[in-house]
């Protein structure tokens, strides 16, 4: 499992991006990696299920047009 800061790193790099599918690609590998591994959250896991609606839907927004 990566460590939180770089899970971190990762997460602010595909939000830079600004690529909807980059972003919901590293929130749910972040998930993934917890609930795998049978640990708890961090304190800040909104961080990423904030990014992953908001990539959500943007990403909708972008089909819709």
């Amino acid at each position: 499992m990566r460590t939180y800061r770089s899970q971190k790193s990762a997460l602010t790099r595909a939000l830079n991006t600004e690529d909807p599918a980059k972003v919901i690609t590293e929130c749910l590998r972040f998930f993934t990696e917890y609930n795998d591994a049978g640990l708890a959250y961090p304190d800040d896991w909104h961080r990423w299920k904030r990014a992953y609606f908001d990539a959500e839907h943007d990403a909708r927004r972008v089909m819709a047009l």
